[in-house]
């Protein structure tokens, strides 16, 4: 997916889920490393650079309504998804809905730094610390 001379072309739209507290400045800085054929979408939440002024969310389902109808639309259209911490969690569940509602986008779901689904929560942290 990287541009150069080993890269492929890979048609696609590239939706870009940053993680909670990050902003789609994150997404930008790698973005322009990526093949021309490969339309790459930060997808911005309320609270967040341009949307400051707009009420953050505080449910998972009203962040991912936010963002389905626009996703929603490229029917037929490859689609990857890319969520980080977070963002990996809103991705996941528009990938869900979206198997459900909109015949089978997106393509390829990828996630980074966040527990699979079917991971047990509330697991003691590790620490590389050394014990006092």
């Amino acid at each position: 997916m990287l541009a150069g001379k080993r890269s492929m072309a890979l048609n696609c739209k590239l939706d870009c889920y940053p993680g909670a507290g990050s902003t789609t400045s994150s997404c930008r800085r790698w973005i322009e490393w990526l093949s021309k054929s490969i339309r790459a979408t930060p997808v911005q939440l309320p609270g967040g650079e341009n949307r400051t002024a707009e009420q953050l969310f505080t449910d998972t389902q009203d962040a991912v309504d936010s963002v389905i109808d626009g996703v929603a639309g490229l029917a037929g259209e490859p689609l990857v998804s890319f969520g980080h911490s977070m963002g990996a969690l809103i991705a996941f569940v528009v990938a869900r809905r979206l198997e459900n509602e909109a015949d089978g986008i997106p393509s390829l779901l990828v996630v980074a730094c966040a527990p699979g689904p079917r991971a047990p929560r509330g697991c003691e942290a590790i620490s590389l610390a050394k014990p006092n």
